[in-house]
């Protein structure tokens, strides 16, 4: 249980700083400078939520990696997407559409990669304590 609370704590402030940095490097390109505090607080919101459905999407037995990450990522980018116009934090347009599955996939993408190589490390690392240990009984 431990394990899996600091994996999904971890995730989450990976995916709000990810994105968050991604939103306003563009809003900065586009010289949109506001942002309030409302507006900081109900994307966390979505955040959670996004995380959430993650895992409850874990719980499901997938055939394949492949349908599992489009899964995810189809459930996640729909419910979000949801989120933020029923909230109307995004206005429908072509322009607005583009830059949230611009920053949704660059994000998704980025978290999918930093977790895989956290996972790796931590098999390395226990299988090299394995081997020390079977090195040492020998």
């Amino acid at each position: 249980m431990k394990k899996a609370f600091y994996n999904y704590i971890s995730s989450i402030c990976i995916v709000f700083t990810l994105s968050f940095l991604l939103m306003t490097f563009i809003n900065r390109l586009q010289n949109y400078i506001a942002v309030s505090n409302d507006f900081i607080l109900f994307y966390f919101c979505g955040v959670v939520l996004a995380e959430s459905i993650y895992i409850l999407i874990t719980r499901i037995h997938f055939q394949s990696y492949f349908t599992y990450h489009m899964t995810t990522f189809l459930s996640i980018y729909m419910i979000c997407l949801l989120f933020f116009y029923v909230f109307q934090f995004i206005k429908f347009s072509f322009h607005n559409f583009f830059i949230y599955s611009l920053v949704f996939t660059i994000t998704y993408i980025s978290v999918y990669f930093f977790l895989k190589k956290k996972y790796q490390l931590e098999a390395d690392h226990i299988n090299s304590l394995i081997q020390k240990y079977n090195d040492h009984s020998l």
